[in-house]
């Protein structure tokens, strides 16, 4: 038993798991990491915290902001799906654009209020509202060229 136990793989923690060394690849030469890591450079940098001083050990876990969050972007497709409806977008470049013109007017204007009473910086400004550019987008894309089947033939036929 003392012999099964002395070669059991020591367990990864947390830090092993985020440096990539369970993969066994360079984290710097990874492209995912390297876009995470100038995500998270920029997000610091706009909110004025240091990077390297953020640990990810010890934080809560922030399920009921992720739930939340997801929620809210299913109201922005619901009721960019009826913007589709009323313009008529059924190809790929009248979704883009629908999507972009209710990104514009409702997600661009009333998030600047951040940066004019709450004193937010416009660089943290200008990737949020670029991170809901692009899931407007992706969201009027879809919608646009998303065709609802025809309908099934009836199993039983009627007499």
């Amino acid at each position: 038993m003392i012999f099964l136990l002395s070669i059991t793989p020591k367990e990864k923690t947390h830090e092993d798991k985020l440096s990539g060394s369970a993969r066994g690849c360079n984290p710097a030469l990874d492209p995912r990491g390297s876009l995470v890591r100038y995500i998270h450079k920029q997000i610091c940098g706009a909110n004025g915290l240091d990077p390297s001083a953020t640990q990810r050990t010890g934080e809560p876990k922030h399920t009921k902001e992720y739930v939340l969050a997801f929620l809210s972007s299913l109201v922005l497709v619901y009721v960019l799906a009826h913007f589709m409806r009323y313009t008529k977008a059924t190809n790929l470049v009248g979704g883009l654009q629908t999507a972009f013109w209710l990104w514009l007017g409702f997600v661009a204007t009333s998030q600047i209020a951040t940066v004019i009473f709450e004193g937010r910086k416009p660089g943290l400004y200008l990737l949020n509202i670029g991170y809901q550019l692009v899931a407007c987008l992706v969201a009027g894309g879809l919608l646009a060229i998303w065709k609802p089947r025809a309908a099934a033939d009836p199993a039983i036929q009627p007499a």
